[in-house]
């Protein structure tokens, strides 16, 4: 076929593939011959089409196709879904790849691959911490590892932008227990000032937002802006751009809620009870914008536990006892107090006694 004309080479390409249909003994052949098929479509400008033809075929119960190329050609049907925009088809056919199935040392350049269109899954939903999750298995993939260049493929590039993603992702379990283990890591010392940044959130400290917007949001853009250049975190950066307030982007509204979201919960470690408009003091913000984020962690993401008495303008960050925790801690401390009243009646009858023996010498 490499000396026959193009839209020949097509006709015929299609006429095989059209008499392989229904036969699995010749299922890989058919595979291949549609995927040249679809990188001909694509070369001429036809994504749509070429996913469309990729999507037909089913790679994953083809017994007679490798591991490596069958992982090839799903994340071919990926990259296709997404270049087509079809962000649904893509997170479904996304699943039929477990990411533990490519953790062998063969397959880590299909585990790059993968990583990098999930990425582009993720920014889509807006889901930062996936995206961290995402740029931190690239950045532990041992080709990485052995990569100290600043651009793309190399830990410096992995981990600048698994950090830059964490630092903006809501607060929860899993994002506190990343930080930690990230900020831990050897080589994030040496990445100032994002190391820095990192220690900001790891302490139970009031963070300042003038503060740390002078010293560390430029760096953060700047990661964000020139590193992270897949399509669809380009897109969210351009469509918050219309929305967002002068001199604010994307990433400033989403860090300032996270400094917000550590600073309540800094406070409710510290407070039982404060009144609101101390609250909104700590916080930097209104009356009203405090009450507002304070609702938002107590009913939506359920981070912390808070009653607000509005009449006296008090927070409570207390949570009352139960009767039953009430009574089981009243009954752990009469427990107590018994066994220190039995220990003491057991060293005064000792004393007695090594004091009438001292007498009785």
């Amino acid at each position: 076929l490499g000396e026959v004309e193009d839209g020949l080479k097509m006709e015929m390409v299609q006429t095989l593939i059209d008499v392989c249909a229904g036969k699995i003994y010749v299922e890989l052949e058919r595979a291949r011959l549609t995927r040249t098929l679809a990188e001909a479509k694509e070369k001429a400008g036809d994504v749509a089409g070429a996913a469309e033809i990729m999507q037909d075929l089913q790679v994953e119960t083809y017994g007679s196709m490798e591991r490596r190329e069958k992982f090839d050609f799903i994340l071919e049907q990926i990259r296709l879904c997404l270049d087509k925009k079809d962000y649904i088809r893509a997170g479904i056919v996304s699943k039929k790849i477990s990411a533990k199935s490519l953790a062998m040392e063969e397959l880590s350049d299909l585990r790059l691959r993968y990583y990098k269109l999930m990425i582009r899954i993720y920014a889509q939903q807006k889901k930062y911490l996936e995206i961290c999750r995402a740029y931190l298995a690239r950045f532990e993939t041992k080709s990485v590892q052995e990569n100290d260049s600043p651009a793309e493929g190399g830990w410096p590039h992995e981990l600048q932008l698994a950090i830059a993603f964490l630092l903006v992702s809501p607060r929860e379990p899993t994002q506190a227990d990343l930080l930690l283990r990230i900020a831990n890591d050897k080589k994030t010392l040496s990445l100032s000032p994002l190391s820095d940044f990192l220690k900001l959130f790891k302490t139970l400290e009031l963070i300042r937002w003038p503060v740390l917007a002078e010293l560390y949001l430029p760096a953060l853009r700047t990661i964000l802006g020139s590193l992270a250049t897949l399509p669809e975190i380009v897109d969210i950066q351009a469509a918050a751009a219309k929305s967002c307030p002068e001199g604010e982007d994307v990433w400033s509204l989403a860090l300032r809620e996270r400094v917000a979201e550590h600073n309540l919960r800094v406070v409710s470690t510290y407070f039982t009870r404060i009144r609101l408009g101390r609250l909104a003091e700590l916080l930097g913000m209104t009356e009203a914008e405090a009450e507002k984020k304070l609702t938002e962690e107590v009913s939506d993401s359920k981070a912390l536990w808070a009653k607000i008495d509005r009449p006296a303008g008090i927070v409570l960050f207390a949570k009352p006892l139960e009767p039953s925790q009430v009574l089981n801690e009243w009954t752990g401390s009469v427990g107590s107090l018994l066994d220190m009243v039995d220990k003491t009646c057991h060293l005064v009858n000792k004393e007695v006694m090594v004091h009438q023996a001292a007498k009785g010498q």
